[in-house]
């Protein structure tokens, strides 16, 4: 008799499980937030570096009968603005061999607005339910003297032991700004999950797959460099049943890319979750452990693992800086051993038979002459007094171990008839060599000399002592409020409002990598294009294109890459349609940073290009 009730209870705890399975809800999990995409489409890719892979395994129930053990898998990447992933569950349960298996994909789609992101996501898979009836037990195998006999056949029969239908979810999700840019940065998306209610029978009674609504939301807080702090709940409900999950999250951060967290989180009505994880590399592993408070089931609570997979995204190699790079052509070869010395008598780098005052150290722009300094010609008298023109020097060879050292054909003086000369000093009144160089150098070739260039790097112009002055209003750009907006001539730069004047309409920043030019897929959807239809149709607007870098290493490479980047974003405007007068480029180098140039993240937003859309007077 015993025997009997024991299977008995094991029959009906059996078909239990098989009605819940039928007609219940999806399985839960307690570490919600290592797999977001589970519970929200539109979540797939969110601040993921690379990929995403993780593998979750949760164990429940154990103290009722067989436990619910659940496996997952969940991986999803993020490609531009689009998200992919992919996910499996496999849910088992009981004796009776009942199993739900999940298997879906999901796809998002995000868009940015300043610090705010808004992104969709749908989500399309098949959902498969089955049991084993030769796994249970029935009560025609009981009988009266012997009780239950696994050999007595039974008379029950299933139309179907295995299911499979499709299944369609779509979610949404706000986010604003950046785990680690940001003190604040709150999250907040809705989900609707099995919303095609897929029909499925095991028996006679007709039973449908019940929608599910999924709300989730929190805030990661960057209280300071040791300590982050991530409050976050979720709630879902499934035809009768609902579940709110809610705790926070303490994140202590130990080097780059590693750090340990750990949180308590409480399900209403149900447990009390610990959670602890530590990431170490590419490689995070969290555990949780649910204690029962609500009295429905005694014993040991649910446990669940997770493992992810993070790895960190490769970087692309750095081109050849030009600089490098002529520095390699002027390598000696390795079949002539020989490099090729030509005469530089003044040292201006400007060679002999090209140099206009060969004897005078001068600038290239000027054909080696001091710029806006006479000629100075050997041997002519200069004021009341002579000067003695300069003896040419004679170059001789030197022998160098790695390389031979070829002299200018035409000067072939032999060593040995070289003898010193003795001259009588002259008194010679001329200009001293600081005084030469503080009127020759001019960087960046707008006719203003260094010393007296308050911007000696940046083309400018004459009346803004060497500073650049886009729209001519008499105000430096570095000074201008309105850069690029003409404003009243002795005003503060910017237009007043009663007149019909420019207005600046704001466009964004492309950034590039170290030494790059390249203008990545993500910003031709996000600027340029809104760019392109703000000023197309209406020839009242032009843009105007300014490049920028950070600030390592030379000043004169920086202003000659900014202007590249900005002819490569202001070539992709031409290709378009646009007209080239209809654009402006202005380079400005290193010198007009928007973050520091310390970091490698400050200086990945002074490695920019700005886009400015200006609306100018009608004609």
């Amino acid at each position: 008799m015993i025997n009997s009730l024991k299977s008995i209870s094991k029959f009906t705890l059996a078909f239990v499980m098989l009605v819940v399975i039928v007609y219940g809800q999806d399985p839960h999990f307690t570490q919600f937030h290592r797999i977001p995409t589970y519970y929200n489409p539109a979540s797939t890719g969110q601040d993921v570096e690379h990929i995403r892979l993780t593998g979750l395994y949760r164990n429940q129930w154990a103290s009722v009968t067989s436990p619910f053990v659940t496996q997952s898998i969940f991986f999803d990447k993020q490609v531009s603005k689009v998200g992919l992933g992919a996910t499996l569950i496999n849910n088992t349960s009981g004796d009776a061999g009942i199993r739900q298996l999940y298997v879906n994909g999901t796809l998002s789609y995000r868009v940015s607005y300043r610090n705010h992101q808004l992104a969709s996501g749908i989500q399309v898979g098949l959902i498969q339910k089955s049991f084993d009836p030769s796994k249970m037990t029935f009560d025609d195998q009981y009988n009266p003297d012997q009780g239950y006999n696994p050999s007595n056949p039974t008379s029950e029969t299933f139309s179907y032991t295995k299911l499979t239908r499709p299944d369609f979810g779509v979610g949404f999700l706000w986010t604003y700004g950046k785990e680690k840019n940001n003190r604040l940065h709150p999250y907040a998306g809705a989900a609707f999950q099995h919303i095609n209610q897929s029909k499925e029978t095991f028996i006679e009674t007709p039973n449908i797959i019940p929608r599910k609504l999924v709300m989730q939301g929190g805030v990661g807080i960057h209280v300071n460099e040791q300590l982050d702090l991530i409050p976050m709940f979720m709630y879902q409900q499934q035809q009768f049943s609902k579940e709110l999950m809610y705790g926070f999250i303490a994140k202590l951060p130990m080097q780059e890319r590693t750090h340990v967290e750990a949180g308590v989180f409480h399900r209403k009505d149900d447990a009390v979750s610990a959670y602890v994880g530590y990431q170490m590399n590419s490689f995070m592993v969290g555990v949780s452990y649910d204690v029962n408070v609500s009295g429905l089931t005694g014993g040991p609570g649910a446990f669940e693992l997770t493992l992810t997979y993070i790895p960190k995204a490769k970087v692309k190699s750095k081109p050849t800086p030009k600089k490098e790079k002529e520095e390699k052509d002027t390598k000696p070869s390795s079949k002539t051993n020989e490099v090729i010395v030509p005469l530089d008598s003044d040292g201006d780098g400007v060679e002999d038979k090209k140099d206009a005052c060969p004897d005078v150290a001068g600038v290239f722009k000027m054909k080696g002459c001091p710029a806006k300094v006479k000629k100075v010609i050997p041997g002519k008298p200069t004021g009341t007094h002579h000067k003695k023109a300069p003896t040419k020097k004679s170059v001789i060879p030197v022998l160098i171990p790695v390389a031979k050292i070829v002299e200018k054909p035409k000067v072939e003086i032999p060593i040995k008839t070289i003898e010193p000369v003795v001259t009588t000093p002259i008194p010679v009144i001329a200009p001293t060599i600081p005084e030469i160089t503080e009127i020759i150098l001019d960087s960046d070739n707008d006719g203003v000399p260094n010393n007296v260039d308050e911007c000696p790097y940046i083309k400018g112009k004459l009346s803004m002592h060497g500073c650049p002055d886009s729209d001519d209003d008499g105000i430096a750009d570095a000074k201008d409020p309105c850069p690029f907006v003409g404003g009243k001539k002795g005003g503060n730069g910017c237009p007043e409002v009663e007149e019909n004047v420019p207005v600046e309409v704001p466009g964004g920043n492309i950034e590039f990598a170290t030494n790059s030019i390249d203008v990545r897929g993500i910003y031709k959807l996000d600027i340029i294009e809104p760019a392109l239809d703000s000023v197309y149709y209406n020839s009242n607007y032009k843009l105007v294109i300014t490049g920028h870098t950070d600030g390592e290493g030379d000043a004169t490479f920086n202003m000659n890459l900014s202007q590249a980047r900005a002819d490569v974003v202001k070539a992709i405007f031409i290709k378009k349609g646009l007209t080239e007068d209809r654009i402006i480029t202005v380079a400005y180098g290193e010198t007009m940073p928007i973050a520091n140039n310390i970091e490698e993240q400050g200086r990945a937003h002074n490695r920019r290009v700005e886009i400015h859309v200006v609306k100018t007077k009608k004609q």
